[in-house]
Parts: C-alpha cells; structure tokens; sequence
C-alpha cells in the first residue's frame, strides 16, 4: 500500500506540524511507500538532497528519509495553480491513500483531485478545526472523504450532523506520557508556563496586561513565555516588555531565537513545566490541547480560556479529579466573551480580570501548593487516558475500515 500525507511542513514547531510529523513517523513502516506533501515549507530554508539517486527535499527523522514535495498554499487566484501541482504530483505518486492533516477549509484542493482521479485512491482527512462553523462548501468536499478523524470532540458533532461520508471519528491528540515526567516538588515562588506566540489568537498582549497586575500583588510572581522578544509576529514584543514590565520583575522569555522551525523540543519542554506550578492558555482557539495534555503530563495544573478542546478537557479534567477526592479544586476556566473573526469563525476572546482574578486566588495558590504532590502522582493516570498513541491507533483502524493492503509497488521516476 502506498500512502501520501498531505498537510503543513512536518518541521513547523506548530500543533498542524507536530501532528503531522508524529503521524509521518507513526506511518514509515506500516506501508510498502510513503512520501509528503507539504505546504507552508520554506523552500530557500530547506536544501534538496539526494538519496538513493533521487534529487528531492526529505524529511529526515532517526535513520528514515523520507519523500517531501513542497507546494504553496494558495489564496483565492493562487488556488488554481496549487491544485494543479497537487494534481501532477499524485499522477506522479499514485498512492492507494491520502492523509490530509489540516483544519476543514484547507481541503479545498480534494475537491478536483477527487473529480480529475476519480476513484483513483482513498481519502481519510484528519480534522483540526479550533473553532466553528465550517462553511457548507467545505462540508460538502469532507463529504467525498472516505473517513474523517477529528481531533476534538466538538468538531466531530458538528461534522457527524452535515457531512455524508461513511464514518466520523474522534480522538484527542494526547501526548506520550512516557516523555514527561512530574516532579513533586516544584521551586519557591509561583511560576507560571504560558505558551502564547506573537499571534493574534493567542491573546498575548491581554495574558501581559494580567499579569503586570498579578506582579504588583505578588511579588514573586514570574511568567515563563515559549517566546523570544525578537520573534517575528503581528505585534512589537519590545514595546510591550516597556509596557508592562520595564523592570524585568515578573517576565520571563526564552533566551535563545524561538520560531516556527526552532524551540524547544519535548525534553526542554518538559524541563520547562516541572519548574512551572500553572500552564496558562489565553488562547482564542485550540484545536488539539498539545500544551494542555504536555502540562497535565508534568504536573502542571492549566488555566484556559472557556473554548474549544481546552473546554473540553478541563470539564473532563475536573470529573476526573473530583472522582479521586479533589472536589475542593477550582473550575480555571477564563471566562471570555463571543467573537466573530476573521473566515467568518466564532471565537471567544478571554477578560483580562478574569486572568488576573484567577492568578491572584489566594486559594489557588494554597492548594496548588497542598496538592502538588498528590497531584502529580494521580495526573498521570488521566494523561494516559488520552496518549498519543490510542490517538495513533485510531489512525490505524481508519485506514483498515477505508482501504485493503495490495502489493503496488512505490517509485519516484
């Protein structure tokens, strides 16, 4: 069986570019051949190598090399030239399967590669939708997948009610558990993780703005961002840092250059949450949980924005604990108002005094410090409920429901 996955740069520090790279790797010796589509792939970053004779970019992991095709992802005019790239590279491939890993409106082009190669190969499309509605036109091209894979549970009803295709899954991304670990004892002070870029989703001026209030009433208050104040983005972090802690107090930003191709890797994450005792995601939209389930996994206990997966998993979070005796232990979901943005998405932006409010809880901060222990040791149990790799299986039972292992065999001429 040959398989293509199709979706953004499996080298982007991104969740899209995590997921797809974990499935990427999950995928290489499961199939006769496997080659990547990628878009959103720095051309003039990445050189072409050459490998058994073969010219070509190559995602490389462990010992693997594997065939990547970059493409640019197409707006409006652009689109057209995009599909026919697509089109002649799945000419050239000819795979038995098709993985997209994408939110719903990125699988436009499926629409005349499913109409130019009809019955041609199968189709499962893995979801990330951080928010909703998605638009009729593009349930109606989910509707030609052969199976959709949603990586939240709100997505999945939404989709479950008005797309047509054979079966609509749903698993949460989770983590690998064996990965991080959770030490008891955090240090003195109180230590906040927040994993904000300079992105306007992220809401990173309003968690700043929070905690320059936080900071005037704690004074060992410190927040850890997962950024760099010279991180290109929509905003000047160096105008913030002048206005909202010119005195270095309370923030915290990673020494070295943070990007979407550098940061830090699972091991210095992990290092990162075990000298944290909250996680905070003010997050607009949160398609996968990654740093909530990565969190959870160190012992951190998260504060987030009411939306989306990190809704989800606080709910499930809290049945969780009180069903092991934490019934003293807060709801630290941010309270946020409705918003419709851009692409026509609804959204839910969080209130800076409901950020700031729930850090300052003198009752927060007393059981964080009376539960840590206990915590940690119970935490585990609920992050293996949702482990990378149960969502990793459910991958595999799809392409088993959609599509039957032949012998074809796989070239790049």
């Amino acid at each position: 069986m040959k398989i293509v996955t199709l979706g953004c740069s499996p080298y982007l520090l991104t969740s899209f570019g995590k997921l797809h790279s974990w499935i990427i790797q999950h995928l290489h010796n499961k199939c006769d051949a496997l080659a990547v589509l990628a878009h959103s792939h720095d051309a003039s970053y990445f050189v072409p190598e050459v490998h058994e004779g073969h010219t070509c970019f190559f995602y490389k992991f462990d010992d693997q090399f594997i065939p990547l095709f970059p493409f640019q992802k197409g707006k409006n005019e652009e689109q057209q030239s995009e599909v026919v790239q697509l089109y002649e590279i799945i000419r050239l491939l000819k795979p038995d399967l098709i993985i997209t890993v994408d939110d719903a409106e990125s699988t436009y082009h499926m629409q005349a590669l499913k109409t130019y190669l009809p019955d041609q190969f199968k189709w499962l499309a893995v979801v990330l939708n951080g928010a909703l509605p998605i638009k009729k036109e593009t349930t109606s091209v989910l509707e030609q997948a052969d199976a959709i894979l949603c990586t939240n549970r709100f997505t999945h009803d939404y989709l479950n009610d008005f797309a047509n295709c054979r079966t609509v899954a749903w698993n949460y991304v989770g983590v690998d558990v064996e990965k991080f670990y959770n030490q008891a004892k955090r240090p003195n002070g109180f230590n906040v993780f927040c994993s904000a870029k300079n992105a306007f989703k992220d809401c990173l001026p309003l968690i700043l703005e929070s905690s320059q209030v936080v900071s005037e009433a704690m004074a060992d208050f410190r927040l850890n961002l997962h950024t760099n104040k010279d991180d290109s983005g929509l905003y000047d972090l160096d105008f913030f840092k002048e206005q909202f802690d010119p005195g270095g107090q309370f923030l915290r930003m990673t020494e070295g250059y943070s990007s979407l191709k550098k940061g830090y890797n699972e091991q210095e994450m992990n290092e990162k949450l075990n000298e944290s005792h909250l996680f905070l995601s003010a997050s607009m939209v949160s398609a996968t949980s990654m740093g909530v389930f990565e969190a959870l996994a160190a012992g951190c206990l998260p504060i987030l924005n009411k939306q989306g997966t990190d809704k989800e998993i606080m709910i499930l979070l809290k049945d969780f604990l009180s069903k092991n005796h934490y019934y003293y232990y807060n709801d630290m979901l941010i309270e946020s108002l409705p918003f419709w943005a851009a692409g026509e998405k609804r959204v839910r932006i969080p209130l800076v005094d409901s950020i700031s409010k729930m850090l300052l809880s003198v009752k927060t901060v007393i059981e964080i410090k009376k539960i840590q222990k206990r915590f940690s040791e119970i935490i585990s149990l609920f992050s293996n409920e949702f482990s990378r790799d149960k969502f990793l299986h459910k991958v595999d039972d799809l392409i088993d429901e959609t599509i039957k292992n032949d012998e074809k065999v796989f070239t790049l001429d």
